[in-house]
């Protein structure tokens, strides 16, 4: 309860119970843990935050009156205006109401946004309009660039983890000497203050990016683990933040991370970009799966075809033994599922997770995709038909399921996934229309094999469902 009112005091009391936008504290790298999945967070990492937030701020402002020339700070500077504006013309004309004014006002905007898979979304586009934060010497800034957007703050710097940040270490040697009333003197002048300031941006930029690395082959472990669990392939839904010519990109909110999807690596006759209304058409081929299509840049020569057959005898083989391997430790398990076993041990893991405070980081998150301005969107909401309709609701994942149950009991990827798309039949074609903040099943595909690991997605062919 107090970190939310910390929270709601600092974005000015506009919406009660904010939640979480994981990806812009991302740009300041404070005090998140290492997950897997960067939108990942428990009450616990967001009491401390809150809680660091306060004595940053309070720090920062008793450096800036006692050594208003040398105080050590950071800052985050406003987003990159083009890319900003492109943002907020696409978002409120996809029917969202975006408030650009000030970085509380922004942000209170996403907070309303009820759907939390689609507040990902948004938050992985604004953030690709947004600049990471820097160290800086308050005698080198204008007054009027030295706040923290992300955060809402006037002014701020790092004090809270001495033990793991070399700034946060002059910061306790500025405060120390500012609090001894002179006993103890800070010697270093301004040019030796900025030169620090500047290594450790460059560190700090190092740190994430092997950071990122690190994330990367651990959840391609996670996700080929996983696959091979289940005997088959490895679907997930993503949410469509961009739609292209031939390609379009997804976040996977399970996961957390934004990959492209390459049309010309999906079994289509053609796609279609419908540019006034932001739609791409696709036209599939019917019943070849994305999983088992074979792109035409990949598919052997002539001379090779005795080889070719040879490697997909042996990859149908090792995909029976995966399936067997699975059913067995399923029948071994009893009713207790992996994800089950896991969770005996996430409490432990939290406690330490809180201690740790290590910076954040999401794959592909590094990755600056220009973006344009956008004519307006079609609606939100394709229909479906009523022939496709599922007839059951989805289950939920978390549910463990028992070896005894029969297979009928089971929801099919037809019946899980069908409802998420938008299709029509036109002159004998099957046609896929793909829009922006929507949803769709995305297949995953890992290679161990390579390092790093190579993690490839593929759109769900819904007519081979």
């Amino acid at each position: 309860a107090i970190a939310t009112k910390f929270k709601e005091a600092r974005f000015g009391n506009r919406v009660p119970n904010p939640p979480s936008l994981r990806l812009l504290f991302l740009l300041d790298d404070e005090n998140l843990p290492v997950e897997r999945n960067i939108f990942d967070s428990s009450p616990a990492h967001e009491l401390f935050e809150e809680l660091s937030h306060k004595a940053n701020f309070f720090v920062a402002r008793k450096l800036l009156a006692a050594m208003p020339e040398k105080a050590l700070l950071r800052r985050q500077a406003t987003p990159i205006p083009r890319r900003f504006q492109t943002f907020v013309e696409r978002m409120n004309r996809l029917g969202y109401e975006i408030d650009p004014t000030s970085s509380g006002t922004l942000q209170c905007s996403l907070f309303k946004v009820e759907d939390a898979d689609l507040r990902k979304g948004m938050e992985t586009l604004l953030i690709k309009s947004m600049q990471r934060a820097k160290y800086y010497v308050a005698g080198n800034v204008p007054e009027d660039q030295r706040q923290h957007y992300a955060l809402n703050l006037p002014i701020y710097t790092h004090f809270t983890s001495p033990s793991r940040r070399y700034a946060d270490i002059i910061v306790h040697r500025q405060l120390e000497a500012i609090l001894s009333n002179g006993a103890v003197e800070f010697t270093e002048d301004v040019e030796a203050l900025q030169k620090t300031a500047d290594q450790c941006n460059n560190k700090k930029d190092s740190a994430h990016n092997a950071q990122e690395q690190s994330v990367h082959i651990e959840a391609c472990r996670t996700m080929d683990k996983k696959r091979q669990e289940i005997g088959g392939d490895l679907i997930s839904e993503g949410v469509v933040i961009c739609v292209y010519e031939s390609a379009f990109d997804v976040l996977i909110p399970e996961y957390g991370f934004e990959k492209r999807v390459h049309c010309d690596q999906l079994p289509l006759k053609k796609a279609e970009f419908r540019k006034e209304e932001r739609v791409l058409e696709l036209y599939w081929e019917k019943g070849v799966p994305s999983s088992a299509y074979i792109p035409e840049d990949e598919r052997p020569k002539a001379t090779n075809t005795r080889a070719a057959l040879a490697a997909a005898e042996a990859e149908a083989a090792r995909e029976r033994r995966e399936r067997e391997e699975a059913q067995r430790k399923q029948t071994e398990t009893g009713t207790m599922s992996t994800d089950d076993v896991d969770a005996l041990f996430d409490d432990d893991d939290d406690i330490s997770e809180v201690t740790e405070m290590a910076a954040g980081v999401s794959l592909n998150s590094s990755v600056d995709r220009p973006t344009q301005s956008m004519p307006p969107s079609p609606t939100r909401n394709g229909p479906v038909e009523p022939e496709q309709t599922p007839h059951r609701t989805r289950s939920d994942p978390k549910l463990a399921i028992s070896a005894s149950e029969t297979p009928e009991a089971k929801l099919t990827n037809k019946e899980k996934y069908l409802k998420l798309f938008k299709l029509r039949e036109e002159d004998g074609e099957y046609i896929q229309d793909v829009t922006e903040m929507t949803r769709v099943p995305i297949i995953l595909k890992t290679d161990l094999t390579k390092s790093p690991p190579c993690l490839t997605i593929r759109s769900v062919n819904p007519y081979a469902l």
